[in-house]
C-alpha cells in the first residue's frame, strides 16, 4: 500500500491511489492570538539604528542623521537562532516512555536543523513573554487597564516565571497615567539564552480527534518588530510512532510545525519588514496593518478575518482558471524565476486550497515536494524558496548551505508553472515525467528525483471535480487524488518502489533470480527498462516491469563530459556490468538480457549542492554569476558512444562539476542585500 501524508495530517492512497482520506492542514483553522511585547536588543540591531535616524532626522538634530549601523555591516550581529524547547511534562508524562523519547528526539533533531539554517539578532538578556491586556487605556504610551488571569500560547499555559512584569491601571486621568495609583503584575526570571521558545505537548486535544491529525502549532508571542518569540507545538499522542522508519518523517512534521510558528503563516505575511525595519505593508497611527473583519476576499471567499498584505507583499492573480495569491517579494521572486526558468513569473503562489483569503503554504500544484506545502511528500525538500521567504521576512538571515535541491518543476518553463497539468483538449501532460494520465495499472514511471519506481495517482472520485480542475472532458469525476494539486494526476514515489530499500529487490519464488538485474542501495536511482534476465525466461511477471532501480555512480571524462555509470547485477552469472552513459535517453542492450535500458538524466540523478543558493544573497556578485555558470552544465557534453563497459576508477561528481559552488556557499552566511 503505497502511503503519504499531509503535514499535518496523514493521507492514505489504497492501491496506489484509490481512495483518498483527504482532510486539510488545520494550521489555519486555529485560532491563532498573538500578543506583541518588548525585547531588549543592543543598540546595534539594524531595527534600532533605523529608529534612532530617523528620529534624529525628525528632530532635526542633525542635518543628515548617519549614526547607527550600516545595513552592509551586520553580518555579525545576526547569530543562529536560539530555539529552545520548554517541555510540558503535564502532558509528555502521559505517554509512555518510548513516545516521550520520541517527542524530544524528533523536536531536538528538528531544532538542531532550524539553528542551522536561521539567524537572528540575539535578545539581550532574557527573553520575557508580555501579559495580555485586556482592555487598554490609549493615552500616551497606552496603558494596560486589565489583564488576562489565564493566559495561553494556543492550547499551553504560559508558566508565570516567563512573563516580564506589566503595570496596569484600574483608572487613567492623566496622560500615560502617571497620577494614577496603578499596580504591576508579578515579574517572572524569563527564559535565559533564547531568541524563540517552544512549548512541546503531547495532548489529545479537539484539534487531533481528526483521523489523520499528527501535529499542529502556532506563534502566540511576537516582539516588537513583529518577529515570532513565543510558539506552540502540539504532537498528538496517537500518532506518535516508535518506529525508526517513522523518524525522518516525524522530524519533517516537527520543521513544517516550527516553520510555521516562526512566521511562514498568512497571519505574518502582513507584518514581514525590509531589511532595515521598515514594514513591507504600511501601518495605522497604532502599528496595525489593515485589518478586516467582514467583506469579500480577493480570491472571492468571504472574510472572516483578514489582515491584508500590501501589494508589493502578495499579489492576486487569475492562474489555471482561478484566483490565486502569490508572494513576490525580492528572493521568491528570484527563486521562482530561476527554478521554472521563467523570467516572467512574479512569484510564488500560495496554496489556493487553504481556505479564507489567504493560505498558508506553497501552491501544492507547482512544489509538490517542498516542506512548507500543504502535502507531506514521499520525500520533503528544504528547499531555498522557504529560506528565501525568511530572508525576505526582515527577520532572519539564512544559511544558504542547509538548502536542498528541489527537482520538482526545476527548469520546466512557464508552461510547467502557468498552464493547466493536463490539457482537456489533448489530454497531454505539461510535463510527461510529473504528470500522467493512465491509471495506475497501466502506468510505470519514475519520481521526479529518481529515488524511486513510481505509479500515476490518476483515480475516479466518487463526487465531481470543480469545473477549473477538470481534465478529462465527459468524466467529471477523474482526476489526481490529491485536491491541493488542483487534482492534477501526479507522478508520486511508494515504499516498495523506494530505491533506497534493499528488500524492495524482487527475486524469484525461493531463487536467487534477478529478473532485471536491479540493485537497491542508498545511493541507487531508478531509471527506465526493459530488461530480462536469461534465468528468468520461464517466469511470467504481470505486470510487466518498465522501470527498476540500480547503481549509478557520476563522475568526469577527460573532455569535462558529464559522465554516469550504470551497473546491472546478471544473477546468472553472479557478477556485474558497468556502462558509461554520456547521452539522456540512450538505450543500451545488457549481455545476458533481452529488452534495455535507458540512459538516466544526468542532471537529476547526479545532484550535487543546491544550485538555487545563490540567489539567497539577493545580489549579482561574482560568487552568484559563478554558481550560475555551474548549475545545469552537468551532462552537456557532445561526446557519443554510450554504452562502453568501464573499466577504470571512477571520481565523485561532487568533486568536479559541483567543486565550484560548494566551495562559493558551503557552511556559509549570506547577507542580505538592498533588493527593496
Amino acid at each position: 500500500m503505497a502511503k503519504t501524508a499531509f503535514r499535518c495530517f496523514l493521507v492514505l492512497f489504497l492501491a496506489y491511489g484509490g481512495i483518498q482520506m483527504v482532510e486539510a492542514c488545520i494550521h489555519d483553522s486555529l485560532d491563532h492570538k498573538y500578543v506583541s511585547g518588548t525585547q531588549n536588543y543592543d543598540a546595534n540591531h539594524p531595527f534600532v539604528a533605523r529608529e534612532s535616524n530617523r528620529r534624529l532626522r525628525e528632530e532635526d538634530k542633525v542635518e543628515d542623521a548617519t549614526s547607527g549601523t550600516s545595513l552592509e555591516n551586520t553580518d555579525s550581529i545576526f547569530q543562529p537562532i536560539r530555539m529552545t524547547p520548554y517541555y510540558d511534562n503535564s502532558s509528555l508524562n502521559n505517554l509512555p516512555d518510548a513516545s516521550r523519547q520520541v517527542v524530544v528526539k524528533v523536536v531536538e533533531e528538528a531544532i538542531q536543523r532550524i539553528r542551522s539554517a536561521l539567524q537572528v539578532v540575539p535578545v539581550s538578556g532574557n527573553l520575557f513573554a508580555k501579559r495580555l491586556c485586556t482592555a487598554i487605556f490609549f493615552t500616551t504610551p497606552p496603558v494596560c487597564h486589565s489583564i488576562a488571569e489565564k493566559e495561553l500560547c494556543l492550547d499551553m499555559p504560559i508558566p508565570a516565571e516567563h512573563f516580564a512584569p506589566l503595570r496596569y491601571c484600574d483608572q487613567c486621568k492623566s496622560d500615560g497615567c502617571i497620577d494614577d495609583a496603578c499596580l504591576v503584575s508579578p515579574a517572572g526570571q524569563g527564559v535565559p539564552n533564547t531568541d524563540f521558545l517552544i512549548y512541546v505537548r503531547a495532548e489529545s486535544t479537539d484539534n487531533c480527534k481528526g483521523d489523520n491529525t499528527l501535529a499542529y502549532a502556532s506563534t502566540c508571542q511576537q516582539d516588537q518588530y513583529d518577529r515570532p518569540t513565543f510558539g506552540m507545538v502540539n504532537f498528538c499522542p496517537t500518532k506518535l510512532s516508535t518506529d525508526v522508519s517513522a523518524f525522518e518523517r516525524q522530524v519533517s512534521t516537527a520543521l513544517h510545525e516550527f516553520t510555521h510558528a516562526l512566521g511562514f503563516s498568512s497571519r505574518f505575511f502582513p507584518l514581514m519588514r525590509q531589511e532595515d525595519g521598515t514594514p513591507r505593508t504600511p501601518r495605522d497611527e497604532r502599528g496595525n496593518p489593515p485589518t478586516f473583519a467582514s467583506g469579500i476576499c480577493p480570491n472571492g471567499k468571504k472574510i472572516d478575518y483578514y489582515v491584508e498584505p500590501a501589494n508589493s507583499t502578495i499579489k492576486y492573480s487569475t492562474e489555471r482558471d482561478h484566483v490565486a495569491a502569490k508572494l513576490i517579494t525580492p528572493r521568491v521572486r528570484a527563486f521562482v524565476q530561476d527554478h521554472f526558468n521563467c523570467s516572467t513569473l512574479e512569484g510564488a503562489e500560495i496554496e489556493s486550497q487553504d481556505g479564507g483569503c489567504l493560505g498558508s503554504h506553497w501552491e501544492e500544484r507547482l512544489f509538490e515536494p517542498e516542506y512548507m506545502t500543504a502535502v507531506d511528500s514521499y520525500r520533503n525538500v528544504f528547499s531555498a524558496l522557504t529560506l528565501a521567504f525568511f530572508a525576505d521576512s526582515g527577520w532572519y538571515r539564512v544559511n544558504a548551505s542547509t538548502s536542498e535541491l528541489m527537482h520538482y518543476g526545476r527548469k520546466k518553463g512557464c508552461s510547467f508553472a502557468t498552464e493547466k497539468c493536463v490539457d482537456p483538449a489533448t489530454q497531454t501532460p505539461v510535463a510527461a515525467d510529473h504528470f500522467c494520465t493512465a491509471p495506475s495499472t497501466d502506468f510505470q514511471g519514475c519520481s521526479v528525483d529518481a529515488k524511486s519506481r513510481a505509479t500515476c495517482s490518476l483515480s475516479s472520485k466518487s463526487q465531481t471535480i470543480p469545473a477549473e480542475y477538470q481534465y478529462f472532458p465527459g468524466n467529471p469525476t477523474k482526476g489526481g487524488a490529491n485536491r491541493f494539486a488542483d487534482f492534477c494526476p501526479l507522478v508520486v514515489s511508494y515504499t516498495g518502489g523506494d530505491c533506497s530499500i534493499s528488500t524492495n529487490l524482487l527475486q524469484l519464488g525461493e531463487t536467487n533470480i534477478n529478473a532485471f538485474g536491479e540493485t537497491y542501495c542508498p545511493t541507487c536511482k531508478c531509471t527506465q527498462t526493459s530488461l530480462r534476465g536469461e534465468d528468468s525466461s520461464l517466469w511470467t511477471i504481470t505486470p510487466s516491469r518498465q522501470t527498476g532501480c540500480y547503481a549509478m555512480q557520476c563522475f568526469v571524462d577527460e573532455n569535462s563530459n558529464g559522465i554516469v555509470q550504470l551497473t546491472i547485477s546478471r544473477s546468472v552469472t553472479q557478477d556485474a556490468v558497468s556502462f558509461n552513459c554520456t547521452s539522456r535517453g540512450d538505450k543500451l542492450a545488457v549481455p545476458g538480457f533481452s529488452g534495455d535500458i535507458t540512459c538516466p538524466d544526468p542532471l537529476v540523478v547526479c545532484e550535487g549542492g543546491d544550485p538555487s543558493r545563490y540567489l539567497l544573497a539577493g545580489e549579482d556578485t561574482g560568487a552568484s554569476k559563478a554558481a550560475k555558470s555551474s548549475s545545469g552544465s552537468f551532462g552537456s557534453g557532445s561526446t557519443t558512444g554510450s554504452g562502453a563497459i568501464t573499466t577504470g576508477a571512477t571520481n565523485s561528481v561532487d568533486g568536479h562539476h559541483w567543486a565550484s559552488l560548494w566551495a562559493l556557499f558551503g557552511g556559509s552566511w549570506l547577507a542580505f542585500a538592498n533588493t527593496v
